[in-house]
Parts: C-alpha cells; structure tokens; sequence
C-alpha cells in the first residue's frame, strides 16, 4: 500500500456523513472498477461491499477530516459532514489527484444491483466493470 496523509478511519466514524462530491476518476470501460482499484492499491479492501456498491471511511492526517470514498446506484463518490463539506473540497482534490497517478491494483468485489451482480476491480492494471444480468 502506498503512504499518503490519507489513512483508514473507523467506519463508525462516518455515521451520519452525507454526499460531498462525485469522483471525477473517468476510466471509459470501467467507472467502479477505475476508482475501486486506485482506492485498492492505496488502502486495500474497502470496509464494506453493499448494495450497488462499497465504502471506505478515510481520515485526512493534515486536517482531522473524516470523510468517505464509496461507490452507490449512481456511482463513485465522496462523503463528508456537511458542516465540514467547504474544508471538504480541497481535501478531496487532493486525493484526486493522488488517485489519477495510482496503478490500479489487480482486485475484485461482487455486489448486486437492480439489474444484475455486478463485478468490479481490475486485471494486469486495467480496471473493467462486468455485469451479469438477472435471469
């Protein structure tokens, strides 16, 4: 795992966080599995894998922000307080940027969705995002 002012927090330190930002991770074939495996190779498996998705819960070490990075029905983003949500911004750019030069790790989860189980991660560096529709 790389070392960056981004560490894992307890998830329930983030009971009560609501959305903050979308991530702006834009890999064409593989939204989820862009984002997921970039997050993977920075702080391993995320804490949970739900419903349409998964959650981390981050702390930035400079600020004392906790916030997540999770995926849902509408796709990656972050979660913060809203009390701290302008501290939030430039936080979360920060880890952005971070992101976008990280190698995906080669990783898997398997979640369901209103349309089938999907599969994200990604193999020898390339994320891909597979759906397997319901019969």
């Amino acid at each position: 795992m790389l070392q960056t002012r981004f560490k894992r927090a307890e998830a329930i330190l983030a009971n009560g966080t609501t959305f903050i930002a979308e991530s702006s991770i834009a890999e064409p074939q593989a939204l989820i599995g862009g984002f997921l495996s970039r997050l993977w190779t920075i702080f391993g498996k995320p804490d949970y894998v739900r419903f349409e998705g998964f959650d981390y819960t981050l702390i930035d070490t400079e600020t004392g922000l906790i916030f997540t990075a999770y995926c849902a029905g509408s796709g990656p983003a972050y979660g913060g307080f809203k009390k701290d949500r302008e501290a939030l911004l430039p936080v979360l750019g920060t880890l952005e940027a971070i992101l976008l030069k990280t190698q995906p790790a080669d990783c898997q989860i398997s979640f369901d969705t209103d349309f089938g189980i999907l599969k994200s991660g990604a193999k020898d560096g390339i994320p891909y995002d597979t759906l397997e529709e319901y019969s």
